[in-house]
């Protein structure tokens, strides 16, 4: 199960890590809703199919200070990237 899901509201990270999390899709977020990720880093996730960092559907994100929003250890191993935007 991923770290943190966000289902039609809106989520707040703030000074967090998100590190070695594993799901079918969004291994450290899944997000259908608002995300705000603040002087946060999230890294070093896995998703077996899609956005190993985050996966987000039909929904917004907005950073600030995030030292790692995605890097490049956060694979889907499907489609191999950190973040899934449709």
């Amino acid at each position: 199960m991923e770290a943190v899901s966000c289902n039609y509201g809106l989520a707040t990270l703030t000074n967090s890590t998100l590190f070695g999390n594993e799901a079918a899709y969004g291994g450290g977020i899944y997000n259908y809703g608002t995300l705000r990720v603040a002087n946060s880093t999230i890294a070093g996730n896995t998703a077996d199919m899609i956005g190993g960092g985050i996966s987000m559907n039909g929904s917004s994100i907005s950073s600030s200070g995030a030292t790692a929003l995605v890097e490049q250890f956060d694979r889907g191993r499907q489609y191999e990237f950190g973040l899934h935007l449709p």
